[in-house]
């Protein structure tokens, strides 16, 4: 019995596994993210076969939307990702304040 003596698909899987986590690693470190939480995504992504997936979905989060397209007032609700002072305008043209 030979020391590594691994069937040629799982060499396969485990090499597709390691150039997906260096991929994923890559992206984590080059987000925005505390130290902290890249190192723990970076520990996650070295697991093999399902590290990088589940790496990958944790840092695949989207980029906070402009502040103009937050909803963060107390009176408005931006559901449609609408710039508020649009929103304004037209509430003071539905309420008949403004008629420019």
């Amino acid at each position: 019995m030979r020391l590594f003596d691994i069937s040629t698909p799982a060499v396969i899987v485990l090499g597709l596994s390691a150039v997906a986590s260096a991929a994923v690693i890559a992206t984590i470190w080059r987000k925005r993210d505390p130290p902290f939480l890249k190192c723990a995504t970076t520990l996650v992504a070295l697991t093999p076969v399902v590290g990088p997936l589940v790496a990958w979905w944790v840092v695949s989060f989207p980029e906070p939307m402009h502040p103009d397209l937050q909803a963060k007032g107390k009176r408005t609700v931006n559901e449609y990702s609408v710039p508020r002072e649009f929103i304004r305008e037209k509430v003071r043209r539905d309420r008949g304040g403004d008629e420019a």
